[in-house]
């Protein structure tokens, strides 16, 4: 499955970094749809277990709409920590631009099971077998803030906190 992601960012990737269309986004331009992927991840609380998913292993991939010129629709899917897939809808809002390259967002997520059933066991351990168990429904709502810093104009790092204290930092394509 990881192969399938990276297969994604090859396939977009020359495109992307040697088109000379008017419409690539350009600083301080957001951009109309964004891909998510390569992301690594780290449990700083509670400690680690080697039982976790975690450093590049956690098969991110996620695309972003535009709703406004501070907020995206999310879709995506990732492993959770104890390995398994699950379905990811969210809302992504920026909350400030220090400059056109630098700047504070949220994503403000439900990650868990869904209707496939290759997402089905996202709610079989811990936090979202605790929500499966109370309310029927294997998930949990995920806050993430970071720092994002353009590097060009279609390619982006970003890095911060899903709470409760699992770093992360993704590779964020900007097309269109």
């Amino acid at each position: 499955m990881r192969y399938r992601f990276h297969f994604l960012v090859l396939l977009f990737s020359p495109v992307i970094l040697f088109s000379q269309e008017p419409d690539i986004p350009r600083f301080g331009t957001p951009a109309k749809f964004t891909i998510n992927t390569a992301a690594f991840v780290y449990h700083v609380s509670p400690p680690s277990v080697p039982e976790y998913t975690q450093y590049f292993s956690n098969d991110f991939l996620n695309f972003g709409i535009r709703l406004t010129d501070k907020s995206y629709l999310s879709l995506g899917t990732l492993k959770n920590s104890f390995g398994d897939q699950m379905a990811m809808i969210g809302y992504r809002h920026i909350w400030h631009h220090f400059n056109d390259r630098i700047f504070v967002e949220g994503l403000y997520a439900y990650a868990g099971e869904f209707f496939f059933p290759v997402f089905s066991h996202a709610g079989d351990h811990g936090v979202y077998k605790e929500f499966k168990d109370k309310i029927g429904i294997g998930f949990a709502p995920y806050v993430y803030h970071g720092v994002d810093i353009a590097i060009t104009s279609y390619l982006t790092l970003e890095v911060g906190f899903i709470l409760p204290f699992i770093s992360i930092a993704t590779i964020q394509i900007n097309l269109f």
